[in-house]
C-alpha cells in the first residue's frame, strides 16, 4: 500500500523543495513534444519557474498547496487569481472581470 499523503498550505520558503518535482515536468515536456527543441536545461528550467513562483507568492490571491509524503512533497498546485482583462482570454470568452473563490468556514 502507498504512503499517507498530506495536503498542506505552503509559502516561499517551500519553493526549495519543489525544485525536483519541476525539473521532472520539464523533462516529460522535453520528451513529450520533442518537436519544440532546443530545451532549456534543468537549471534554466528551475530557474525561471523559481522566479515566477516567487514574483506570484508575493502578491495576493496566490495559494501553493502542497502534497506531502513521509520524505516531503510528491506534488504540488499554485494558483493565482488575476484580472480577466491581464490574460490571453480577453479576446476569446465572454468573461467576469474576476472571479474569486471563497474558502467557506
Amino acid at each position: 500500500m502507498g504512503a499517507n499523503v498530506d495536503l498542506r498550505r505552503g509559502s516561499a520558503a517551500d519553493l526549495a523543495a519543489l525544485e525536483p518535482l519541476w525539473v521532472s515536468v520539464h523533462h516529460r515536456h522535453a520528451e513529450s513534444m520533442p518537436e519544440l527543441a532546443p530545451y532549456v536545461d534543468d537549471s534554466q528550467a528551475w530557474a525561471a519557474r523559481r522566479a515566477l513562483y516567487a514574483e506570484l507568492l508575493a502578491k495576493p490571491d496566490t495559494v501553493l498547496l502542497l502534497a506531502c509524503a513521509d520524505d516531503g512533497p510528491v506534488g504540488y498546485g499554485l494558483a493565482h487569481v488575476m484580472a480577466a482583462g491581464d490574460t490571453w482570454m480577453a479576446d476569446t470568452w465572454q468573461r467576469l472581470r474576476r472571479i474569486r473563490m471563497r474558502q467557506q468556514r
